[in-house]
């Protein structure tokens, strides 16, 4: 079958959609490497060069698919927070569930800072981290709007801690594959905890901290309550 160029925006979008999708397929089979442009290209069924009308390199395009899971996981938090029952254990629950569902996530993100954003240029990368800086915001106010002690900037604060925690653990409880082995081997199980309950259990250690300026009789009532 002949390959038809796409030309509307909507056509464009969904090339680049299953661009993204080819990659992230690639990256589920062996993650913590990332295929070649010509082993997207494939997976995706285009040619090459037109793979490259739509990124520069293969390190764009899972910046492009990180980028994608990053608005997901801030969509998830919003809904979250948009339900008539939502409280401070449903919101956990929805965040460690994303994660434990979307394992490419945390893995992208712990090989980002030293595989994909070196090799982006200043131009994508930037405009990158604006949309994040973005939606990190948008779902910032949504947070400060069902917790009345928090600043949308201190929503947005808490939100950073409890993805570096989540990032954090992530890189304990997953370990490299030689790392694995000496571990069970040696039965060093403490090295290498449950990512899921330890997840919860930390998520909900930090939100229960104070609200800067916040009595704990202001804490009635709110998300923090049971």
């Amino acid at each position: 079958m002949p390959f038809k160029r796409a030309r509307h925006d909507d056509e464009k979008h969904a090339r680049r959609l299953s661009i993204l999708n080819a990659a992230q397929t690639l990256f589920d089979i062996e993650a913590g490497q990332l295929p070649t442009v010509s082993q997207i290209s494939k997976q995706a069924n285009i040619a090459k060069g037109t793979l490259y009308l739509y990124f520069r390199s293969k390190e764009e395009v899972f910046l492009g698919l990180l980028e994608k899971i990053y608005m997901e996981w801030f969509a998830t938090l919003e809904l979250a927070l948009s339900l008539p029952d939502s409280n401070r254990n449903n919101i956990i629950e929805h965040i460690c569930s994303f994660v434990e569902l979307r394992p490419e996530f945390l893995q992208l993100t712990a090989i980002s800072r030293s595989m994909i954003e070196p090799n982006t240029c200043d131009e994508v990368l930037t405009a990158h981290k604006t949309r994040l800086h973005k939606a990190l915001l948008k779902s910032a106010y949504a947070l400060a709007g069902v917790i009345p002690e928090l600043s949308e900037r201190e929503a947005a604060n808490l939100m950073v801690r409890s993805y570096a925690m989540l990032q954090g653990l992530w890189l304990m409880c997953y370990p490299a594959t030689n790392s694995v082995q000496i571990l069970e081997k040696h039965n060093l199980f403490t090295l290498r905890p449950d990512f899921g309950e330890q997840a919860r259990k930390a998520l909900s250690a930090l939100w229960r901290e104070p609200l800067p300026g916040t009595k704990p009789s202001a804490l009635k009532n709110t998300l923090f309550a049971h």
